[in-house]
């Protein structure tokens, strides 16, 4: 009984080890000339929700072609690594990957070392992971617009294979292969929400997609591309919400690009130094915000800022005044300004602007915005500006005649410093803050018209300037002295016509205006 027992026991555990080494088997072991791959069969891999989906491989043993596609109506996002036939395949000499098939993962067809051609040209195909490594005998690649794992997609193949694919997605630029890349045009993808392509005829960058434009440096291929200095039209979908920092920096080819409504953010320096970029069209729909150094160092002749702009930057969760938006642009000659504020070193250096023209609604003018422009010399001022900040029109050489409007409360230091030219300067009773050296240094040559009693007529006294009351320069001489009172006298008396001022309000002028104008000439 107990032997019977025994061999039960033993017979038991060893249809146990069959079982489980054919299983093991099965999973794991490669296949080699011991093993014949079906003709057909099934492949799983995952949507984009994660869920398991399934499709089909069809294997020609003639040619080895091996041919994988989904499902009708599926969409496999990663084909997986699970797919017994498909990796470490001796018998595998071409593969074809067919519609369905999104996204092929790392190690799909790892070690298939007879692999010869590969043909990854469908349209469905988006992304190509580390999924052919160790192709021994890899000899011709051909490649749709799909982006490539740029360090381990080819990892290992056999030197000197031939790749056919998009310049830009990264199978113009693989770091572990040596292979001859020939471009079928230029294709790529910019992080999640984007891609590209570049018509070498058109020269046009066409972007499609919508959102947020990825910042990553990696994911914007077209600027270290070979035509990246070629491009002449970017072409934005609407529904873009915000172009990248650098997004287009330094493509000095570009002349043509289109801004849609949709922009919320254009970012550092996302066009600088495209010196053929002569025209732009801000978006007016909603709040835009610049980036620093957006459009700075173009070709750009004239700009319009629309009442939306702002120009905060979000950084590390702060918020933070951006600015040189348009610095350094050599041929921009005319700006006009509808935005609350003028950003700090917005127009700095723009060496051939000649004209400004604030609309009603700017209030701040900040820090340098208009400063080293030496070309300046026509601006307004409107009813709305309330401060100007320091330095924000040094060295402007060709600045004369300046006449501010009543609200104006404060001039930063230096604003006008260094503007030799300046001669006459209207300011109102509003202002009541003037920074340091607020005009020139020295500032004997500018006269400045304020109404008596004001901080600005106060301010002219202890800067060694001259002050001429408003309405007191009788004579229009632009001085104030005893030659206005005599003037002032004779149309009192009769004797003169020109136009005088009734300081007392009684509708005449007379000796008690005369008196006026004396104790204020005391005074100052």
């Amino acid at each position: 009984m107990q032997v019977k027992m025994i061999w039960k026991m033993t017979a038991f555990l060893c249809a146990l080890m069959l079982l489980f080494g054919a299983v093991s088997t099965w999973s794991y072991l490669p296949v080699s000339a011991e093993t014949t791959t079906p003709e057909t069969g099934r492949i799983l891999g995952y949507d984009e929700n994660g869920d398991i989906v399934y499709g089909t491989y069809v294997f020609d043993s003639e040619t080895g072609t091996m041919t994988v596609q989904a499902d009708d109506g599926v969409k496999m996002e990663l084909l997986g690594t699970n797919n017994y036939y498909l990796r470490s395949n001796d018998e595998i000499e071409i593969v074809i990957v067919g519609e369905g098939i999104v996204g092929l993962d790392d190690g799909m067809f790892d070690d298939c070392i007879n692999l010869r051609e590969i043909y990854a040209e469908h349209n469905d195909l988006k992304t190509i992971g580390a999924a052919f490594s160790f192709a021994d005998s890899l000899e011709l690649v051909r490649l749709g617009k799909c982006t490539v794992d740029t360090t381990s997609a080819f990892y290992s193949a056999k030197d000197g294979f031939t790749l056919y694919g998009y310049t830009g997605s990264g199978a113009d630029m693989l770091y572990n292969a040596d292979y001859t890349f020939i471009s079928l045009g230029a294709y790529g993808s910019t992080g999640d929400n984007f891609t590209w392509e570049y018509d070498y005829d058109t020269k046009t960058l066409t972007f499609t997609g919508s959102g947020a434009m990825s910042g990553a440096l990696e994911d914007m291929l077209w600027r270290s591309a070979d035509f990246a200095t070629e491009i002449e039209t970017v072409v934005l979908p609407e529904g873009i919400t915000e172009i990248s920092n650098y997004a287009f920096n330094g493509c000095t080819g570009i002349k043509n690009v289109n801004l849609p409504e949709s922009l919320t953010y254009i970012g550092f320096g996302a066009f600088s130094g495209c010196v053929n970029l002569t025209q732009i069209d801000l978006p007016e729909s909603q709040e835009l915000a610049l980036g620093s150094y957006s459009f700075s160092n173009t070709g750009l002749t004239s700009v319009y800022i629309p009442q939306n702009c702002t120009y905060y930057t979000l950084s590390d969760g702060q918020t933070w005044i951006a600015g040189s938006f348009f610095q350094g642009c050599s041929n921009l000659t005319s700006v006009t300004v509808a935005s609350p504020a003028v950003g700090t070193q917005m127009f700095q250096a723009c060496p051939s602007l000649t004209t400004v023209t604030l609309e009603e609604g700017v209030e701040t003018i900040e820090n340098n915005a208009f400063s080293s422009c030496p070309e300046l010399a026509e601006i307004n001022f409107p009813s709305t500006l309330k401060s100007i900040g320091s330095q924000a029109f040094y060295s402007d050489t060709s600045l004369t005649d300046l006449t501010f409007q009543s609200g104006l409360e404060s001039i930063g230091d230096q604003a006008f410093d260094a503007c030799y030219r300046i001669h006459d300067v209207v300011l109102p009773d509003t202002v009541t803050s003037f920074g340091e050296d607020c005009f020139i240094w020295n500032a004997s040559g500018i006269r400045i018209y304020a109404p008596y009693g004001s901080a600005a007529i106060e301010y002219a006294q202890t800067q060694g300037i001259s002050p001429v009351p408003e309405g007191h320069d009788i004579n229009s001489d632009r001085t104030y002295n005893i030659l206005d009172i005599m003037t002032e006298a004779q149309v009192a008396v009769g004797k003169s016509t020109v136009e005088a001022a009734d300081f007392n309000e009684d509708g005449r002028i007379n000796v008690l205006d005369v008196m006026v104008m004396v104790r204020h000439l005391i005074d100052l």
